[in-house]
């Protein structure tokens, strides 16, 4: 088969070895090693996934690991590097070292981090593992401290790392985007923009009513909030914990350099993200189920969560995490500025409405409806608090 025609099969977002990835490595080795070593010694066809990193089989015998975590991107890589290389300076340690960014054409980057050893999610740690309550509570208080402590030291100047953007309001436009998105998914759900209804036994308005109230309700508060650099994705998943001896381990990856200088608490909404019950829709999303009942007579819908057989005992991991942290974000003293609590319940359905889109777009409608079904709980409570 021509080559060519190979190339061209590849999936999207993906590398092909012989002509990005090993010229790529072989760049970066060859910092190091003589260019005629690495022509004679170097197989393209040696390299292999391996634990996070590549495998390398030499001439000779010889085997060359390079213990490192790949990331395939575009130019946002260099924003990530930015704000990661941004915080270790303050914070060592608080992410991997970035060991470098190859660029494989004009808007593709290929970034190469220190890789993690012993390191599992804490996602892992809820959903699959026997962690104890206490191991938990260290957990939460290191992750919330280490936020702190980064917003603290980052001040909300953006002139301060240009690459990275400043957010007045990170919610508005992006709750706004990503529902329209959903019902375009699920056109049933289109009630929920004309009648009001009944989410998870909380009323709610029409979104057709709610979000122009949201949109005014931000305008008017988000000016008073002075912006920070956040992680932008701080959920489970992006929690590394190793433990060492008696003690524990707390790693960051993966932040979202988009969101930039923004509200810190985007970052505690996307941190209870998993923590709650839509965390089962990424874990196991063959539990979760919804039920949707379509108005009447121009009366009210109704959308219900259910979820269905999870083990009990990583359930009740769950709950005991989603409480914890809860009280680790009370105690913060972002929690003392302009409509925190209102602000939460924004980051809450932010994070989720996120999931519920990628679900829907993927056509898995009940997991879709489910989450979708925290993302409106989310806006009845922040519409219930923001009137008091």
């Amino acid at each position: 088969m021509n080559r060519n025609h190979v190339t061209d099969l590849l999936p999207e977002n993906t590398i092909d070895l012989r002509s990005e990835l090993v010229p790529a490595v072989r760049g970066l080795l060859g910092a190091g090693l003589s260019p005629g070593f690495m022509a004679s010694c170097l197989r393209i066809e040696g390299f292999q996934p391996f634990g996070g990193g590549l495998k390398a089989d030499l001439v000779g015998g010889l085997t060359l690991s390079l213990q490192t975590v790949l990331k395939l991107g575009t130019a946002e890589l260099d924003q990530h590097r930015q704000l990661m290389e941004a915080v270790n300076r303050l914070s060592p340690r608080t992410f991997p070292e970035v060991l470098d960014i190859v660029r494989l054409g004009p808007d593709r980057r290929l970034m190469l981090m220190e890789q993690l050893r012993g390191y599992e999610t804490l996602l892992q740690w809820v959903y699959h593992r026997p962690t104890s309550r206490r191991d938990l509570e260290r957990i939460v208080a290191k992750t919330v401290r280490s936020l702190s402590n980064w917003y603290r030291m980052l001040p909300g100047d953006h002139r301060a790392l240009p690459g990275i953007v400043r957010q007045q309001d990170p919610y508005g436009q992006r709750l706004g985007d990503k529902l329209k998105s959903c019902i375009e998914q699920d056109p049933e759900l289109a009630e929920i923009y004309r009648y009001p209804g009944e989410v998870m036994g909380r009323e709610i308005p029409p979104l057709g009513e709610l979000l122009p109230c949201l949109e005014e309700w931000l305008g008017r508060i988000m000016p008073e909030i002075s912006p920070i650099l956040v992680h932008g994705d701080i959920h489970l998943g992006n929690i590394m914990i190793r433990r060492f001896g008696k003690g524990l381990g707390i790693r960051f990856i993966d932040p979202n350099p988009l969101v930039g200088y923004s509200d810190a608490l985007y970052d505690y909404g996307k941190l209870l993200h998993f923590a709650e019950p839509v965390g089962w829709a990424h874990v196991a999303p063959e539990r979760c189920r919804a039920t949707w009942e379509p108005a009447v007579c121009r009366g009210s819908w109704k959308l219900d969560a259910e979820l269905n057989g999870v083990p009990e005992a990583a359930e009740r991991r769950r709950h005991f995490l989603a409480r914890i942290i809860r009280m680790q974000i009370d105690a913060t003293e972002w929690m003392r500025t302009l409509e925190a609590d209102s602000r939460l319940e924004l980051a809450r359905a932010s994070a989720h409405v996120g999931m519920a889109g990628i679900l829907f777009a993927r056509g898995k409608q009940p997991q879709g409806r489910y989450v979708l079904a925290y993302v409106l709980s989310a806006l009845a409570e922040w519409h219930r608090r923001s009137r008091k």
